[in-house]
Order: C-alpha cells, then structure tokens, then sequence
C-alpha cells in the first residue's frame, strides 16, 4: 500500500514503494561497503600471521596455503609476549581501580558538599584537560627520576592515575549531580553517614 503524507499548505503526498527501497538499498549499500574496508585489513593481518616468511614475500595479499598456527607460540616465546603481556595486567590494573576509586570519591564530594571553593578546585582540575602530556613529560622524568621510581612499575602507574584524574573527576561529578537528591536524603533518614550513603 502507498503512504499518504499530508502537510500543511500542501495537497496529498505519495510516497512510492520503490522509491523508498530504493533508497533502502543505497544506505544499506554504503554500509556494507565501509564495512568490509574496515573488516578487510583485519582479515589480511590474521591471514599474514598464519603463513611463513617466504609466503608473505612471494603472495603478501594471497590467502596462506597452509596454516601455519605455531607462529602464535614462536611469537609468543620470541618476542616475549608473556612478559609484555603480564606487564600491561600488572601496570593496568592498578591504574584502572586507582582512577575510579580516586574520581569517584572526588566527584561525589564536589557533586553533594559545599565545600569552600569548590568551584575553583574542579575548574582547577578541569586545567589538566587542556595541558598536553608532551609539555610535561620531561619535567616528569625529572621527578620520577628524583624520587627513585625510573625502572619500576610505579613509575608508570602514578603518572597515569595522575593524568586520568581530571576527565574521570569531571565524569563522576557529572554521574552524581544527575542523581536526585532524594536518594541521599533517604539513605540518611535510614542511618547511613556520607561513606555509606556513597557505597549504597
């Protein structure tokens, strides 16, 4: 059946099937297209990892003619992946729950408490969005290198806890004065202090 629009000022509308499958078509179309050219280069990174060397010299686009699955394991021995691997677990960990904790805490205190000058203090850590890390990575090292933290993993985790504080208090303050106040007054009316009300 046909669809009637009808505006204002104006006699009926038709709209036509085939025109509105057409262009159905074409934004399907296009879709598909930016598809595969995002999903090919993945494909051509798997296919080169399962040929040999002299494969990818002779057919560097080709699909592989034999799968060769032991180059996983030889990458993951000789070029110590393991050790890269455990190193980004142990650095990301304690930068992940460190920013979260840290933002979350600060966020609700400057989204619930009046505090004297909070304003100034989230504008203040606000400034750190705008200070690009190239400016203050050598003095960084400097500091780093002053307190004994060069070659530990402290020397990475700090650093980043540091520079994910102000977008992360920024998003936190944000999530707390979405809330309503009536959640906080009820935990109170409950028996919770301000940590609890927090946690709950």
């Amino acid at each position: 059946m046909e669809s009637i629009n009808v505006g204002p000022g104006q006699g009926l509308v038709r709209n036509r099937p085939g025109s509105t499958r057409s262009g159905q078509l074409f934004k399907y179309g296009v879709l598909i297209i930016f598809a595969l050219i995002s999903i090919i280069p993945v494909f051509w990174v798997f296919s080169t990892s399962l040929k040999t060397t002299q494969e990818i010299a002779v057919s560097p686009l080709g699909p592989p003619t034999t799968f060769r699955f032991d180059n996983y394991s030889q990458a993951w021995v000789q070029g110590r992946f393991g050790k890269y691997f455990g190193n980004s677990v142990i650095v990301s960990i304690p930068i992940v729950l460190g920013t979260v904790a840290l933002a979350c805490l600060a966020g609700y205190g400057m989204a619930r408490f009046n505090l004297v000058g909070g304003s100034f203090i989230f504008y203040y850590f606000l400034l750190g969005l705008m200070v690009p890390f190239q400016s203050i990575m050598i003095p960084l090292f400097y500091t780093l290198r002053d307190i004994g933290f060069l070659g530990t993993y402290w020397a990475m985790i700090v650093p980043m806890i540091a520079l994910g504080m102000p977008f992360g208090i920024f998003f936190m303050r944000a999530f707390f004065l979405a809330l309503p106040g009536d959640l906080v007054d009820a935990g109170k009316i409950d028996g919770c202090n301000d940590y609890q009300v927090f946690l709950k």
